[in-house]
């Protein structure tokens, strides 16, 4: 939440309101998708969600250099 604040000093609220939906959808969804899966199957596929979620994430926010 620091390095959004001071990375992105002019729209930290947006970032923040951003990082926050993610952990909320995050929360809500989590158990939902592991409901019917064992252990082994749930870990695998959370971990593989959250791989294609970091990608997004990484693709669709802005660089440093497009900040400054």
């Amino acid at each position: 939440m620091t390095l959004i604040c001071s990375t992105f000093p002019e729209d930290a609220m947006y970032y923040m309101g951003f990082f926050e939906m993610c952990i909320g959808i995050g929360f809500m969804m989590g158990p939902l998708f592991t409901l019917s899966m064992n252990f082994q199957v749930s870990f695998f596929f959370m971990a593989g969600f959250s791989l294609v979620l970091g990608l997004i994430a990484v693709l669709t926010l802005p660089t440093f250099q497009e900040a400054a």
